[in-house]
């Protein structure tokens, strides 16, 4: 089997998804990975901040038989996340703004669509954390291609 198939990574279209959101979002809007203390009564900073995750599904690969790992497809999750319900929607709108202005750079590919699959369907409100916050989750998908 030849060695020299196109096998992209998924790290670098995370990256670069991070990249573009704490670049172009204003400065009081923190953002970064996704995560969640493994102690739940350990506080968060305080909103406004987006997070972002992979979705937890399998990234779609395709091309020629020769190079199945051409084209690659992964889902993102955003998580846009305030104090107020008000604040949680500015920063859901400035992500989103972000992500349609096509800022993300993936190195050494090309962006052929980035697009919003399920923009969230409205604030939900986590009061399992000490410091309660209100958050909005939209989903994208990202397709790129050797550059």
């Amino acid at each position: 089997m030849p060695d020299d198939r196109i096998h992209p990574d998924i790290l670098p279209h995370l990256q670069a998804v991070l990249t573009a959101l704490a670049t172009y979002l204003p400065p009081e809007v923190k953002s970064g990975e996704w995560m969640r203390p493994l102690d739940v009564n350990k506080r968060f900073g305080d909103p406004p901040y987006v997070l972002v995750r992979v979705f937890p599904s399998a990234a779609q690969f395709n091309g020629a038989l020769d190079q199945t790992q051409a084209d690659i497809v992964v889902r993102f999750q955003v998580l846009s996340v305030g104090m107020t319900e008000s604040q949680a929607l500015r920063v859901g709108d400035l992500a989103r703004a972000v992500m349609r202005r096509s800022k993300v750079i993936v190195p050494s590919r090309y962006v052929q669509d980035l697009r919003l699959m399920v923009a969230a369907g409205g604030i939900a409100r986590d009061d399992d954390l000490p410091t309660p916050f209100f958050y909005s989750t939209d989903l994208f998908e990202l397709a790129t291609t050797p550059a």
